[in-house]
């Protein structure tokens, strides 16, 4: 959480996109102390730590703390007004030459090599290295890490970005390794599906997305997990494909704003009781997606989007409405993968009747080529 001399600016750039709660804590550029940074509704709050030498304590409003570790802590373990939830994740670089270590505590690296930062000191940052070695490198020497980026600075060419970025192990796709996993699928999630007639004709792929739909839809009902649908303004852009499937029990809500998350919906699914992970299918990507997902993020609620059951009009779109709510901290998964994690094994008692769903490829719904084109972090 300690970011060292990094601007007000720079300190707004990290948080601004980042779910409510993120902090970091930074070297003040006016004052004697540090200032604590919080991302709160719409904006980045700042306070300032000072150091109180008689004391040998910082001071926080008018509280005293033996060390800055102690007020992160306290903080972090304890509901307060400054709604600090968890610290911001630290960027990662490439470097864009070689370096030799000059003095004690310098870093050597490799032209390509990836470094994680850790604290910022005027022109030099503390970085770690892929095989865990830390030390100081000359901030001239990075650039933030694409697969792109890498690939030209190892000679691979910018057609091996995509590949060399999986050799790495450093796709930045929160949800293949940060999906929660849970045995109780009731628990675990809810799904959230929304997909209109009128749709049909400008929507990019939308008979595989309403397919991968439908297998969630499917797939829900069996683990019985609660399943919610809404419709945008159906007077004018029509009801729920029919191809979903059966929806009968299901909640079927008409709403006019973009959001999934109303009132009505929110009462159905009574969010925060035992629901505290939502799976979300539908479109568009960009709007009644994305914004269901940061809604239900600052509600605390856990979001996995299935990519490959979401789509938009066109793929600029899409793709930066999932790069949007992947910064903001929602998991980005497939139909497959979500599946299989909410089952954990083999040994789950729907395991054949999910896998029978699953048993035929899903269909191509364009990801391959707009995840190659853009880098999701």
């Amino acid at each position: 959480w300690y970011f060292g001399e990094i601007s007000r600016e720079k300190a707004n750039e990290i948080l601004i996109d980042q779910p409510v709660g993120t902090f970091l804590i930074r070297d003040s550029t006016t004052k004697s102390g540090y200032v604590l940074a919080i991302k709160e509704a719409n904006e980045v709050k700042r306070y300032l730590l000072t150091w109180a030498p008689q004391l040998k304590k910082f001071k926080f409003g008018d509280t005293l703390y033996s060390s800055l570790d102690e007020l992160v802590r306290l903080h972090t373990s304890h509901s307060s007004s400054t709604r600090m939830r968890q610290p911001a994740q630290k960027a990662t670089y490439a470097a864009l030459y070689s370096f030799q270590a000059q003095e004690e505590g310098d870093l050597s690296f490799q032209r390509g090599d990836l470094l994680t930062f850790i604290r910022q000191k005027r022109e030099w940052i503390l970085c770690k290295s892929g095989d865990n070695r830390i030390g100081w490198v000359p901030s001239n020497y990075l650039t933030p890490f694409t697969p792109e980026i890498v690939a030209r600075l190892k000679g691979l060419g910018d057609q091996l970005g995509l590949t060399y970025c999986h050799m790495l192990k450093s796709v930045q796709l929160p949800a293949t390794g940060k999906v929660v996993r849970a045995r109780n699928p009731s628990i675990f999630a809810t799904n959230h599906l929304k997909v209109e007639e009128k749709f049909r004709p400008t929507i990019s792929h939308f008979d595989a997305i309403v397919e991968t739909s439908s297998r969630m839809l499917t797939a829900a009902r069996m683990l019985g997990m609660r399943i919610v649908v809404t419709e945008m303004y159906p007077k004018g852009l029509g009801p729920t494909v029919k191809e979903l499937g059966d929806l009968s029990g299901i909640p079927i809500i008409s709403k006019r704003s973009f959001s999934m998350l109303t009132d009505e919906v929110a009462n159905v699914l009574e969010l925060g009781k035992q629901i505290n992970s939502v799976l979300l299918c539908g479109i568009e990507t960009h709007v009644c997606v994305q914004s269901t997902a940061l809604d239900l993020i600052e509600r605390g609620i856990q979001v996995h989007c299935i990519v490959d059951a979401v789509s938009s009009r066109n793929m600029v779109d899409r793709m930066f409405g999932f790069q949007r709510m992947s910064q903001s901290g929602v998991y980005l998964t497939t139909c497959e993968s979500a599946l299989l994690t909410i089952l954990c094994g083999s040994d789950h008692p729907q395991f054949r009747d999910v896998q029978k769903i699953i048993l035929k490829p899903s269909p191509d719904s364009g990801l391959l080529t707009g995840f190659s084109t853009l880098k999701i972090s």
